[in-house]
């Protein structure tokens, strides 16, 4: 059996890194088949074939009934077996009309199957392991009888030989006797069948005696190839397909893209194709000279040593190192048994770096070393070119700048599901820093709450603790050097082996920032606080007490203490302490600020240029546009108003976050606005909404994901959705969406303009002109003469319109809820909410809306402790 070593994580890569075939059957579910070469070979061979519909459907179960036809056309070949008949019901469930009937009466009358006690086969049940097993061994000559392949520990016996002889060899996992086999799990081990020895006997191996059979000592020798046509093993010996498929030819093929030693399989003339072979030895973490030298054993070493490395080879992304060296590589740089240090003097393997060694009858030694390199789709697949477009995922590797192509064809890869964004792995041959990719894989996004982290080893979220890949940037955004905010979310793409190999930068403490407009000192000498007056990028405005206050001094030459004013007007990044003040760390990606004049246009709604266009926004870019105290959040440069100057003279400048130190596209922009005009394009709209409860999370055709609430909007009961970032600000948890009911007014409801989502609205609040917000405790309502008062601790009087419309939303518990839901929505008038509410004391809150010193609308909530 192949052995699979791993220093860290026993997974084994999902990536197609084994095939390169040229005549195989071409199967419309190719990409989903674990052992190709083996599906190819048996394929070809017509010992099984796919369905009428072009698929081979890998993980259908095998019955019995099939299995034993695949014995049969091992045996005897697809043409005679398919002539076999039954001349009478093998077993009493068989009858000769079964499809099946010939195949399973000739496997039963050369001792190859049984039945069961009660006389049945039953052809359409599933065939565990150990059973199929058992049917290969006897295709391979095995006596069951003189093997104990019957009786109580039959199965035992079974496993015994076929792990032995190699017959699970390659297959994924360890072999489970027990379980159904598949389709794909029955052509590798019938395609190992091929490869594996036939046995005879020269007598028999037991006796009976009293009628007790008595099984001695398996007397079973290799079958020794009297033809001497070795076309599977060069070993005098014979393999089954050396007797059975004397057109089959296995032979050696040089290596593959990758450098691994290849086989090319024939079946007469026709090219089945050429396949990597299976490592006898694979590592996805460091691996050190002293690893390999354990690895290879003294015997290997000593010959390898003897023959000054000629007997060595080590290809590392598909680049012969060895071969390419200026100066020929000796057995040192790469086995030492008293050194730990990695490979090729530590420059090679790693984790996450797949190196697989491969020892062939004479001792040659083939080291593979492959990398894996993340990439990110640009674009949905397109069906009509039936390609992807793909670039190198930002900052992720330092090995490579340049794809071969920016292309990926559905010809050679499966990318039909493949979405604008998704992030892909992928494999091939590096040359320089370009990389021509073989073999790609859907990568695995991880996001969960960060418990612990070490800022160039690993990250523990939700309990699992991830190390980095070997290749990932040593980048303070999405790299091996980020900083997490501990007990919040972070999201982390992972390799095949289970290694971070980028860090989504929008999940990372990183992405914590926020804008200095202004900073004072406060106390008195030398234990002055400093101060910042802050917009966070949501939004939010507060002034905190700067803990790193030492960076923001300066001295005078009289040596007074007075703050460093070049601090403000800047982006941080930041972290809150325990204390309470707030570490500010300068962004390291920044953009000088952008000057405008009068008529030139700073932001251009619809634009990508951002002042003289020497920085650009895009749809991630986020606006913080700050307005005589006012703050205005945009996401997207098609969301943001044109901004100009307003006066002549007077400039407005624009701070910007850049998206990376390369990227000229901004992160995060700060624009002071106050002396500046905003066109009413893509301004709020006149909605409003009052946000009832959560209904639910769902995504729409494009992927995208939304949250939808029940609403009143503009007097109708209905639903409305919040894009993600909106939903944020809301301070809701996932976990208990159902239970945080809003009954809350907004409006300035920004929606966007393709899929209808809201991406901004505004809560109203007792402070907003026109609108008056109370919480309201013990409570009356009453309407008399036009005016309606609602009476708590405080009394407040309100002369209603004509048009006036009364929201009521009432709690289950009320009495005047007289339904099952958890509230119950009402639209009255004045005089109908007196009669709603009378003779009740309520808890509540209200929000009312005045025109012209008028009530024109008015929304009333009543909690579920209402008297």
């Amino acid at each position: 059996m192949k052995k699979f070593l791993s220093l860290v994580l026993a997974l084994v890569m999902t990536m197609s890194l084994v095939t390169v075939s040229a005549g195989a059957k071409d199967f419309t579910d190719n990409s989903k088949i674990n052992y190709k070469e083996a599906v190819d070979v048996m394929s070809a061979v017509k010992v099984i074939d796919g369905y009428t519909d072009g698929s081979f459907n890998p993980t259908n179960t095998l019955t019995r009934g099939a299995a034993a036809k695949i014995i049969c056309n091992l045996i005897l070949g697809p043409t005679t077996a398919s002539a076999l008949v039954a001349d009478a019901a093998p077993y009493k469930d068989v009858p000769t009309t079964n499809t099946f009937a010939g195949y399973i009466a000739y496997c039963a009358k050369e001792g190859i199957i049984s039945g069961y006690a009660d006389g049945t086969f039953r052809p359409a049940a599933s065939l565990s392991g150990y059973a199929f097993m058992k049917m290969l061994l006897g295709a391979l000559g095995y006596d069951a009888t003189a093997e104990g392949y019957t009786g109580a520990n039959w199965s035992i016996n079974v496993a015994k030989r076929a792990l032995n002889v190699g017959l699970d060899d390659d297959l994924k996992g360890e072999f489970n006797g027990t379980k159904a086999v598949n389709r794909e799990e029955a052509c590798l081990f019938a395609f190992n069948t091929l490869k594996a020895t036939m046995v005879e006997y020269d007598n028999s191996n037991s006796i009976t005696v009293n009628g007790i059979t008595i099984t001695n000592k398996s007397t079973a020798k290799d079958m020794v190839n009297n033809a001497k046509v070795e076309t599977i093993k060069d070993d005098n010996k014979m393999q089954f397909a050396e007797k059975y498929f004397t057109d089959l030819k296995k032979t050696s093929k040089g290596h593959d893209d990758y450098g691994r030693p290849a086989t090319e399989w024939k079946n007469k003339n026709t090219v089945i194709g050429t396949y990597a072979d299976t490592a006898d030895y694979t590592f996805t973490a460091k691996v050190s000279k002293k690893d390999l030298y354990n690895t290879v054993g003294k015997d290997v070493y000593d010959d390898l040593t003897a023959k000054d490395a000629t007997k060595l080879n080590v290809w590392v992304d598909g680049d012969n190192v060895v071969e390419d060296s200026t100066e020929k590589a000796t057995v040192a740089e790469y086995m030492d048994k008293n050194s730990t240090a990695k490979i090729g003097d530590g420059a090679y393997t790693g984790n996450g770096v797949l190196t697989e060694v491969t020892v062939d009858d004479d001792n040659n030694v083939t080291i593979v070393i492959i990398n894996t390199y993340l990439l990110k789709a640009t674009d949905d697949y397109s069906s009509k070119k039936e390609e992807v477009a793909v670039e190198i995922a930002e900052v992720s590797t330092t090995k490579i700048n340049k794809l071969d192509s920016s292309k990926l064809s559905a010809d050679d890869f499966d990318v039909a599901d493949v979405k604008e964004d998704d992030y892909i792995l992928a494999t091939g041959v590096v040359t320089g820093t370009k990389l021509d990719v073989k073999d790609i894989a859907k990568a695995t996004v991880v996001t969960g709450k960060v418990t612990a982290y070490s800022n160039t080893k690993d990250v523990t979220i939700d309990g699992t603790t991830y190390k980095y890949n070997e290749n990932i940037s040593a980048d303070a955004d999405n790299g091996k050097g980020v900083s997490y905010a501990v007990n919040e979310d972070a999201t982390v793409v992972v390799d095949a082996y289970g290694y971070i190999i980028y860090v989504d930068e929008a999940k990372a403490s990183s992405e914590d920032y926020l804008f200095v407009r202004d900073l004072a000192l406060t106390g008195d000498f030398s234990d002055k606080d400093v101060k910042a007056d802050v917009v966070f990028a949501d939004g939010t405005r507060d002034t905190v007490v700067v803990k790193n206050d030492d960076d923001f001094k300066m001295t005078t030459d009289n040596n007074k203490t007075v703050i460093n004013m070049d601090k403000a007007n800047a982006w941080y990044t930041y972290s809150k302490k325990s204390s309470g003040k707030y570490e500010l760390t300068a962004a390291t990606k920044i953009g000088a600020a952008q000057s405008t004049i009068i008529d030139h246009v700073l932001v251009e709604n619809g634009k990508a240029k951002i002042g003289d266009g020497t920085y650009k926004g895009n749809k991630s870019t986020t606006f913080v546009i700050y307005d005589d105290g006012d703050v205005d959040i945009y996401t997207g440069i098609s969301n943001v108003p044109t901004i100009k100057c307003k006066t002549t003279g007077v400039a407005v400048k624009a701070y910007i976050v850049k998206d990376s130190e390369t990227s000229a596209f901004a992160k995060y922009v700060f624009i002071d606005a106050t002396n500046a005009k905003q066109s009413d394009k893509n301004k709020s709209s006149s909605d409003k909404i009052y946000l009832l409860d959560f209904d639910r999370i769902a995504t729409d055709a494009d992927d995208n994901e939304y949250y939808q609430y029940n609403a009143i909007v503009n007097g109708e009961e209905t639903k409305v959705k919040l894009d993600a970032d909106e939903f944020t600000k809301l301070d809701q948890s996932a976990f208990a969406l159902k239970d945080v009911p809003e009954f809350t007014l907004y409006d300035s409801i920004r929606y966007d303009s393709k899929t209808g989502y809201i991406t901004d609205m505004d809560k109203v609040l007792d402070t907003d002109d026109d609108y008056t917000v109370k919480d309201i405790t013990k409570a009356t309502v009453d309407y008399k003469n036009g005016v309606l008062t609602i009476k708590g601790t405080e009394s407040y009087d309100f002369t209603v319109a004509d048009s006036c419309k009364v929201y009521l939303v009432v709690e289950a518990g009320v009495a005047s809820n007289d339904n099952d839901d958890d509230y119950a929505v009402s639209t009255l008038t004045a005089s109908g909410l007196k009669a709603e509410l009378k003779g009740y004391t309520f808890n509540g809150r209200f929000a009312a809306e005045e025109t012209d010193d008028e009530l024109t609308s008015l929304y009333v909530y009543v909690s579920a402790n209402a008297q």
